[in-house]
This record gives structure tokens, sequence and C-alpha cells, in this order.
């Protein structure tokens, strides 16, 4: 399975221009918008500032918020993705996966709160965490705590279609 932020794509057009076709630039402007966006707003964490100023990613807490947003986005453009989720040493993380040439692709902007926390960590594929939803977006939006973070992400982001 491979890994990809969209920017670490940007240095190779090709593959960029087979995953996204013309909507490069429109990904990569939105995935600006997300990680400037944001906040102790958008994260889970309600100690976000405190964090942040010890050095903790900006990504603290943003994985559920995130992965909602990326989703609804990657979906609208045609692409089929989906939410999984890992947890390692009791941290949930919630990402993106799309299929691309029949060969899952991850596409999460918060990988590196994993990083931080567990720099030798070896990473699991991700998996549907449904409950009694039919699937892992629908799990995350019963959350209310997280579906507020979510709208605030997308408030933030200052558009109502991406």
């Amino acid at each position: 399975m491979k890994y990809i932020l969209i920017e670490s794509f940007m240095n190779s057009k090709k593959n960029l221009k087979e995953l996204f076709n013309d909507n490069l630039l429109d990904l990569k402007n939105l995935e600006n918008k997300i990680t400037n966006s944001w906040s102790k707003e958008t994260s889970v964490y309600k100690d976000y500032n405190s964090k942040i100023k010890k050095g903790f990613p900006k990504s603290y807490g943003q994985s559920e918020a995130t992965s909602l947003v990326l989703n609804e986005a990657l979906n609208e453009r045609g692409y089929a993705s989906r939410i999984v989720w890992m947890k390692l040493n009791e941290l949930p993380h919630f990402f993106n996966e799309v299929i691309i040439d029949s060969k899952k692709t991850q596409i999460d902007l918060t990988r590196d709160v994993l990083y931080f926390f567990l720099p030798n960590a070896s990473l699991p594929p991700g998996i549907e965490k449904k409950e009694c939803f039919e699937n892992t977006k629908e799990y995350l939006l019963s959350l209310p705590r997280v579906r507020k973070k979510y709208f605030r992400l997308k408030k933030a982001i200052n558009s109502e279609h991406f």
C-alpha cells in the first residue's frame, strides 16, 4: 500500500497527473486550506494551543475532521475514497484510502502526528471502524464532538463547495 500527501506528489507530475488528472491544483489548494485552517476550534483536544506551543505538530487532534473534509472533497471529484482508521499505542488515527489502478493508496494530511509520538513505529494498514454504522464516515459523524469539529473546519475553509 502506498502512502501519500498531496505535497509529496508535487515533485512527480506524472504520478499526480495519473492520480488527480486536472484536479491537481484544486486538491493542492484544498490541502493548503485545510492545514491552514487547523486550530483549537477544529482539534478534538482542548489542550491544542498549549501543545502546539510545546512543539507538537499542527495536525494534533485533526485527523477526524480532516479525514471527513478530504473524503467529501475526493468523492465529489469522482475518486472512490473511504475513511479508515488505525490505532497505535492507544492513539486513534483516521485517514482516507483511494483506489488507484486497483491499488489502495492512503491520503493522510495528519500522518506527521503519528511520527511525532511514535517515530519508529511500523504503521498498520487502515481498517473500517463502523460500529453499528454503514461505514467509518457515518460512525465519525455520529459523534457530536467530531461532527462539531468537522463543521468548524468546513467553515474555517470558508467554502460551501470545495
